[in-house]
């Protein structure tokens, strides 16, 4: 198999302690956090998106993010 997208965990990890310490400060909200989350997912998301498996799934942003990438009708590969 080709790889053809970002790998989704690797371009949202850095972005999500920044998007997290802007909701908590409540400059942002749920829906722009979304959002934001949402733009990474479409970036990657060229012909599948790819997430690793060292992921911490635990992460506040993981759920929303699968949500997201499932919702663009995308191949998710895990490597």
């Amino acid at each position: 198999m080709k790889k053809t997208g970002h790998s989704l965990s690797y371009n949202i990890t850095p972005k999500y302690q920044d998007l997290e310490a802007a909701a908590a400060a409540g400059s942002l909200t749920e829906e722009e956090v979304r959002s934001r989350i949402r733009e990474e997912v479409l970036s990657c998301a060229k012909n599948g998106i790819y997430t690793t498996a060292f992921v911490p799934v635990k992460t506040w942003w993981f759920p929303i993010a699968m949500q997201e990438a499932k919702a663009c009708e995308k191949e998710i590969f895990t490597m």
